[in-house]
C-alpha cells in the first residue's frame, strides 16, 4: 500500500511541472507572491513548487526502489540489520509525508498525503519494536559529524526565525504559508535527534543504535535529493546564485558522502557482532 501510495503521490507531483501558467497573487501579509499555477501544486508558489517536485522525482527515482529492494530481501532475510534498514526508511518516508501534509497547500490529494503519513509512521514503529541489536561504537568521527549537523542545522534556520520574534512580523520568504515546514522538523526533531543519539550511545543505551541508522540514511537520501530540487529550480528558471548552489547543494552532498560511509561502517559493526 506504502508503494502505490508513493508512486501515485509523487508521480501526480512530477505531472504538475508546466511553468506556463503561472500567476501573481496576494498572502494574508499584502505582498504579490508569484504562484505555480499547475497541477496539485497549483496553489504553492512559484519558488516551493520546483522542491516539491524536485523531491517527488527523488521519491520515486530512488526511495521507491530502495523499498521494493528491500521488501523483496526481507522475504529471506530476517535479520536486525535488514529491520533496522526497513525502520531507516520508512523514518524517511514519514518524514516526507509529514512535509506535504503539513507544508503543501491544500490539495486533492490530501487524503492519500494523510494516509500514507499514518502508514509510514506505524510501520517505523513496527520495525523498530522488533530489533535487538547492540550499542555500536561511537567514532570520533561518528561524533564530529552528529556535532556538526545539529549545529549547522539549528544555525542555519535561527537567524531567519529571531529577527521575526523580535520585531513580530513574519518570515521574508513566507509567501503563501502560515509557518515554515522544514524549521519545525529540522530544529525540533532533527537537531536535538542529533544530541541525543550522541547521549545514548555514550551510556551504551542500544536505542542510540537506531537513531543513528536513520540519520545517516536521511542525511544520504538529502543529499540525493538537493540534486533534482537544484535542478528543479533552475529549470524553473528561479534565479539562484553560484555561490548559493555551491554552499547549498555542496554541504548536503558532502554531509551524505560522510553519512553514506558512517552507515555501512556501522551495518558492517553490527553484522559481525
Amino acid at each position: 500500500m506504502v508503494v502505490i501510495l508513493l508512486m501515485v503521490v509523487s508521480i501526480a507531483g512530477m505531472l504538475s511541472w508546466n511553468t506556463g501558467n503561472s500567476f501573481y497573487a496576494w498572502n494574508q501579509y499584502g505582498e504579490e507572491i508569484l504562484m505555480w499555477g499547475s497541477g496539485v501544486y497549483a496553489r504553492d508558489s512559484y519558488m516551493k513548487a520546483p522542491i516539491f517536485i524536485g523531491t517527488d522525482i527523488c521519491v520515486l527515482v530512488v526511495l521507491v526502489p530502495m523499498l521494493l529492494y528491500a521488501m523483496i530481501k526481507g522475504k529471506k532475510d530476517e535479520s536486525d540489520i535488514h529491520k533496522l534498514k526497513m525502520m531507516s526508511i520508512f523514518g524517511i518516508l514519514t518524514y516526507y509525508a509529514m512535509s506535504l501534509v503539513f507544508g503543501v497547500s491544500y490539495n486533492r490529494l490530501i487524503l492519500l498525503y494523510i494516509i500514507l503519513f499514518g502508514a509510514c509512521l506505524f510501520m517505523t514503529f513496527y520495525y523498530a519494536v522488533q530489533i535487538k541489536t547492540k550499542c555500536v561504537e561511537l567514532t570520533s568521527g561518528m561524533k564530529w559529524f552528529l556535532n556538526l549537523s545539529g549545529i549547522a542545522l539549528f544555525v542555519a534556520w535561527l537567524p531567519d526565525m529571531i529577527p521575526t520574534i523580535i520585531k513580530g512580523t513574519s518570515l521574508s520568504l513566507i509567501e503563501v504559508y502560515t509557518t515554515e515546514i522544514t524549521y519545525a522538523l529540522d530544529i525540533g526533531i532533527i537537531c536535538p535527534m542529533c544530541f541525543l543519539t550522541i547521549y545514548l550511545l555514550n551510556r551504551k543505551n542500544a536505542i542510540g543504535t537506531l537513531l543513528l541508522s536513520f540519520l545517516f540514511q536521511i542525511c544520504f537520501v538529502v543529499g540525493i535529493m538537493m540534486i533534482s530540487q537544484t535542478a528543479c529550480h533552475i529549470l524553473a528558471g528561479v534565479e539562484l546564485t553560484i555561490p548559493i548552489i555551491l554552499t547549498k547543494s555542496g554541504t548536503f552532498l558532502l554531509l551524505g558522502g560522510f553519512a553514506f560511509y558512517f552507515q555501512r561502517k556501522i551495518f558492517k559493526e553490527l553484522k559481525y557482532e
